[in-house]
């Protein structure tokens, strides 16, 4: 392991070392590698090299945004504008939730 660079930096009443290393590391030869693509429809796709055929996921997150969505538009045309604000909270937890679920289940 070679040090290839050291910087001390202050930040207010607080010091810092930053230390750039380079090592040699030995090549490996993989039996399957994983792919995730983060998108804009689908919050993440992953493909894997055993099997080819690709997983999306974000179809239940969609939803409960399209519902939140859905009932903010509904109650704006209805001026009730205390409700918008009440349901603010619960669609990001609802999101969490939604996100967290899935990923305990992969």
């Amino acid at each position: 392991m070679v040090c290839r660079e050291a910087k001390i930096v202050r930040k207010g009443d607080e010091w810092f070392v930053y230390i750039t290393v380079e090592k040699e590391v030995k090549e490996r030869d993989p039996k399957s590698v994983l792919a995730v693509d983060l998108g804009i429809r689908w919050i993440a796709t992953t493909v894997n090299s055993n099997n080819p055929k690709p997983k999306f996921y974000g179809k239940e997150l969609r939803r409960v945004k399209g519902h939140y969505f859905w009932l903010r538009r509904t109650l704006a045309l209805k001026k009730a504008y205390k409700a918008i604000k009440k349901i603010g909270c619960k669609e990001t937890d609802n999101k969490r939730y939604t996100t967290q679920d899935k990923q305990g289940n992969s």
